[in-house]
């Protein structure tokens, strides 16, 4: 536990004076900053319109970031030296990933507060005032999605290069964000076994299901029973991945 403990603290730590940090901090608060055009677009829909853009854009950036730092942190661990470093003292492999692991998603957590902080001076600059737990909780829900998307990028990145992890990670995210709106989109002619196919997919990867920002403007958002599947949902899919990440690396030959 102390190992997970000291790598979790030096990956979040080497994160954070990543020189993608405070960009990436820039660019999200900058693109959530930029929803105000909604007002232009249409003042009896404002509230949907804002929140709409504003989820799009924060899980995008989420999952660019994710993405990019999941691959990152262990091609540079490798081509600096450190993993084997530490590998060779007294760390097991799984308990280095899953080091690695928690400090990203520490660092994704620390971005994700910024940018819900903007969020909050976007709503008193429009005169909305505070926001609210519902607000809240969709901003936390996205972020689940992101740290499940890097659990996706530390398994590639687990089994191939960086190019390859990042090309691998950035298909599988696309999937899972049009895997329910294609399932939807189909015509009654579509054969059975393709709409088993989608249903199937969409069914097991579903990146659409965290965002719950269509709910933002209605009287009422999840039971404490739905959040608590949507939970489940994605603590259960970043659990089966972290075990093939940890699996696949266990056995990995480093000097590959």
């Amino acid at each position: 536990m102390n190992q997970i403990v000291y790598i979790s603290k030096e990956t979040f730590t080497i994160l954070r004076r990543d020189r993608v940090f405070l960009p990436a901090i820039v660019i999200g608060v900058s693109l959530l900053a930029l929803t105000g055009i909604a007002s232009y677009w249409g003042i009896e829909e404002f509230r949907k319109i804002l929140y709409d853009l504003g989820a799009m854009f924060f899980q995008l950036t989420g999952f660019s970031i994710a993405i990019f730092w999941g691959t990152k942190i262990l091609s540079d661990s490798k081509s600096e030296g450190s993993m084997e470093w530490q590998l060779s003292a007294p760390v097991s492999r799984v308990n280095w990933l899953l080091g690695r692991f928690i400090g990203l998603s520490l660092a994704l957590i620390l971005i994700a507060s910024f940018m819900v902080l903007t969020w909050q001076f976007i709503y008193l600059a429009y005169g909305i005032g505070t926001i609210k737990l519902k607000t809240i909780f969709i901003f936390s829900f996205l972020t689940l999605s992101w740290i499940l998307m890097a659990s996706v990028a530390t398994l590639f990145a687990s089994i191939a290069s960086s190019a390859v992890a990042l090309f691998s990670s950035f298909w599988i995210m696309l999937v899972g964000l049009i895997s329910q709106p294609v399932l939807q989109a189909l015509s009654p002619e579509t054969p059975d076994s393709m709409r088993v196919f989608v249903r199937a997919v969409a069914g097991i990867w579903n990146l659409h299901a965290f965002n719950t920002s269509g709910l933002a403007t209605s009287s009422q958002y999840l039971s404490p029973n739905q959040m608590l599947d949507l939970l489940g949902y994605g603590l259960m899919l970043i659990g089966v991945v972290l075990s093939l990440a940890c699996i696949v690396f266990h056995k990995r030959d480093l000097s590959a």
